[in-house]
């Protein structure tokens, strides 16, 4: 059985070679065995430091390839992984899967390791010829710039609506405030006559509110466009050389792809609506069902509208791209 002959039997990665073609390549003997799942065969590959992987397949998998193992206790498994693809004459694009667990380490690894086996081999190379090197500063630069702007413009739009929410409610207290402290002979007269200031300084205050939003939406959506225009633009470029380089950057997943900072204003954009509703209370008041159907109707053409846009971003996200995308700087 083969956990009595070898101790490299937890997976953490496969390749997309099969035994024929790693065995010609690099001379390895594989070796017939079993385990609890099925009959095998297997070669170990010795690294440094005296580490070593062992390549497995078993014969009725349904996956092609080759299982890349290790010890149950190995320290630094993305190293190791990276030692190996190195000693199979493989790149990061013939494994076919990785634990995620190491996924993120095993990259910067790759990266480190192509960076000095490139200096090594080029004695008189550095990283300021390097068009590769030079494009991913370039690139990664612009990136941070986007981030910047990104991180600024949340920065102004909470601090706005912080702004106008505080004057909106010092506001709105006041006008209570001069209603309730009146004598009760005086609280009709004044109530009358203070109104509708109090109702225009309010509905001006969020009507503001509600276009402040709406331009630092559309001022976010912008940096996310051209935050992907450059990470489309760094994997064109880059193409099968992905292996030679760090991530350029994170790709959202899951909620944050759905809503992504830039649907961050449409929540103040409802809530000032909520708000000038009630401040205006008494005056739509006689018009309340005719309202009622317009906000029913508006807000189900405007849900539909939103989640076209968000099917549509999600299918140009998701489907593969033949074009070249759009190039942010020459």
């Amino acid at each position: 059985q083969l956990e009595k002959i070898i101790a490299e039997t937890a997976l953490v990665a496969m390749i997309q070679q099969e035994p024929a073609e790693i065995s010609e390549i690099n001379n390895l003997e594989f070796k017939e065995s079993y385990d609890d799942l099925d009959y095998l065969i297997y070669a170990i590959l010795p690294l440094s430091l005296g580490n070593q992987v062992s390549l497995i397949r078993h014969k009725h998998s349904p996956d092609s390839g080759l299982e890349i193992c290790v010890r149950h206790d190995q320290s630094d498994i993305p190293k190791v992984i990276s030692e190996a693809l190195y000693k199979l004459n493989l790149d990061r694009n013939d494994l076919t899967w990785i634990n995620p667990k190491y996924e993120k380490h095993l990259d910067n690894n790759i990266f480190e390791r192509n960076f000095s086996m490139r200096a090594l081999k080029y004695p008189e190379w550095d990283e300021f010829h390097d068009d590769e090197i030079v494009d991913w500063k370039r690139a990664r630069s612009a990136i941070e710039h986007e981030n910047q702007l990104t991180n600024h413009r949340i920065t102004w739009l909470l601090t706005s609506q912080g702004f106008l929410f505080a004057a909106f409610v010092l506001v709105f207290q006041a006008s209570t405030k001069d209603v309730f402290q009146a004598s009760p002979k005086a609280v009709a007269a004044v109530a009358a006559e203070l109104k509708p200031l109090y109702q225009t300084i309010l509905s001006g205050l969020a009507i503001t509110g509600i276009f402040v939003s709406l331009y630092l939406r559309i001022i976010l959506r912008a940096a996310e466009i051209q935050h992907e225009i450059l990470r489309l633009w760094w994997m064109e470029r880059i193409k099968n050389s992905n292996s030679n380089h760090p991530p350029i950057s994170g790709v959202p997943s899951g909620l944050l792809r759905i809503l992504p900072s830039s649907s961050f204003p449409i929540l103040f954009v409802f809530s000032w609506i909520v708000f000038v509703l009630i401040v205006l209370l008494d005056f739509i008041k006689p018009y309340a069902t005719q309202i009622g159907l317009i906000l029913l109707w508006s807000t189900v053409a405007l849900g539909l509208v939103i989640f076209g846009f968000m099917l549509r971003g999600l299918i140009e996200r998701w489907k593969p791209t033949n074009n070249k995308p759009t190039k942010p700087f020459s």
